[in-house]
């Protein structure tokens, strides 16, 4: 187990290369940069991290294990027929890095932050696939991760107009209706 020293930097680290997303946009962020944001010291970065890419995949890292603990969630559970409190939670773990998300989820960044992702969603489903036929799960499984992941993305990168509950209702009904018609 780490030391909770070592768990304030890192945590401190993520956070500041957050806030540079958010500040810089897609513009490179430099280690002096999140040093400087982070007011910690160059030795500290590297004992943890080997360079700003590496940082950059423990943020990454670090939404991704916020969002499976969503689909872990016991409130969460019956995601078959009640997907509306880990969509909800997915998106409220989204919205307040909004701007960074949109960052990390461009086209040359995105590919490990929604392979992970979907991976999340499909860990969660496979835990309440009724499905006997190995295939035909794993159809059902990529198809709704892949869909509902997806639309998230989308959601968050094109500023879409749709009202958050609007969408939330559209997404629950989807997952609802293409898993039940799947498994009946």
């Amino acid at each position: 187990m780490e030391r909770r020293d070592v768990i304030r930097s890192k945590e401190r680290l993520r956070e500041a290369y957050l806030e540079l997303l958010f500040e810089k946009g897609d513009t490179k962020i430099t280690v002096n940069e999140v040093l400087d944001k982070a007011d910690l010291s160059r030795g500290t970065f590297y004992a943890h991290y080997r360079d700003i890419s590496d940082l950059h995949n423990a943020v990454e890292e670090m939404l991704i294990e916020k969002w499976r603990k969503t689909f872990k969630n016991p409130e969460n559970l019956n995601f078959m027929d009640n997907p509306r409190g880990p969509l909800e939670s997915l998106l409220s773990k989204i919205e307040p890095h909004k701007e960074a998300m949109k960052i990390l989820l461009k086209k040359e960044n995105q590919s490990n932050l929604i392979r992970q992702a979907k991976e999340a969603m499909i860990t969660l489903i496979k835990e309440e696939c009724p499905i006997e036929k190995v295939s035909e799960c794993e159809l059902l499984q990529t198809a709704v991760a892949g869909a509902v992941i997806d639309a998230f993305v989308l959601w968050v990168i094109s500023d879409s107009p749709m009202p958050r509950e609007v969408f939330l209702d559209k997404m629950c009904n989807f997952v609802s209706i293409g898993i039940h018609s799947w498994v009946d």
